[in-house]
């Protein structure tokens, strides 16, 4: 799923992507919310039920949630949908939401939760500096979208 939706359009168009996905953002109407809230749900249903048939993992429904909201979040990156930062964010706190179920159950290193709380205060800056959401574009001189 990342290498579909994140890597290879980026790689595809490696020396567009920056520049052309700042010019063509999009933000979401209530029928995209619907539409991603919905998707988001679906995959989620699968994905934990499918996680729990087939594998031995002991938390088929976090692991499930996570997927569902990652895999939604890079779809809104394909399509350049500024709002896959809301996904992004919450993907990263239930990351975290992992890693403490799983420390819980005695199977957890410190290294996760490190690594989950970078990737956390990553989205958080994105809402303020990144040309992906109003106030960094303000701060570069783009218009808004």
């Amino acid at each position: 799923a990342y290498i579909l939706t994140l890597d290879l359009p980026v790689l595809l168009s490696v020396k567009t992507w920056n520049e052309d996905t700042v010019k063509h953002l999009r933000k979401f109407g209530s029928k995209q919310w619907i539409i991603a809230v919905i998707g988001t749900l679906l995959v989620f249903v699968e994905s934990g039920f499918l996680i729990g048939k087939y594998t031995n993992d002991p938390r088929p429904w976090i692991d499930g949630l996570s997927f569902a909201i990652a895999l939604t979040a890079g779809i809104m990156c394909f399509f350049r949908y500024n709002n896959q930062y809301y996904w992004w964010t919450f993907s990263g706190i239930i990351q975290l939401v992992l890693w403490a179920v799983t420390y819980v159950q005695g199977d957890s290193t410190l290294a996760m939760a490190v690594n989950s709380s970078i990737y956390v205060i990553n989205d958080v800056l994105a809402f303020t500096v990144s040309p992906w959401f109003n106030l960094g574009r303000k701060n570069k001189g783009l218009n808004k979208i």
